[in-house]
């Protein structure tokens, strides 16, 4: 999969990673809240290729509390892991219930990853469901500019490795 901001190069995760990581969202979220990750690995000069996954409770076992919270707690076990593997944050995703994978205006105000070209995903239903990335919402953040909207027909080519 890829997922591509404007200004930065298409973010690659394996299918079976992709697949993986909605069953493992499934199941911390318990199909009734909020779960996600940050997507972990290595800028190259044409894309992002993601290594690793750091999911949210393992960061900061509070922060699934029906929506998301992250605190210092789990930002500072994050930098940590990145350190000791020798990665960078791609992107971050989430889930929301139902259908709608817009952001939230809590999303839209609060970016995980308050740097440009930073990419967040939203996945339906609270990965009730496997969904492919022509599913999912995808946003490229683009600093005091905001946020902009991958399409949806360039994200299938984009997201997927």
């Amino acid at each position: 999969m890829t997922m591509k901001a404007s200004s930065s190069a298409p973010v690659r995760v394996r299918r079976r990673a992709w697949w993986q990581l909605q069953l493992e969202l499934r199941r911390r979220g318990e199909l009734r809240r909020e779960a996600g990750a940050f997507l972990l690995g290595h800028r190259r000069r044409l894309s992002a290729v993601v290594t690793d996954i750091a999911y949210f409770d393992d960061l900061e076992p509070t922060s699934l509390n029906g929506a998301v919270h992250l605190t210092t707690v789990g930002y500072a076990q994050l930098w940590k892991k990145c350190r000791e593997l020798g990665v960078e944050v791609l992107a971050d995703v989430h889930t929301h219930p139902g259908q709608h994978v817009g952001q939230s205006s809590i999303d839209q105000e609060n970016p995980l990853i308050a740097q440009r070209g930073h990419v967040a995903i939203i996945v339906p239903n609270f990965a009730g469901q496997d969904v492919g990335f022509d599913a999912v919402g995808v946003y490229g953040y683009h600093g005091d500019d905001g946020w902009r909207t991958e399409p949806s027909r360039l994200r299938h080519r984009r997201l997927w490795r």
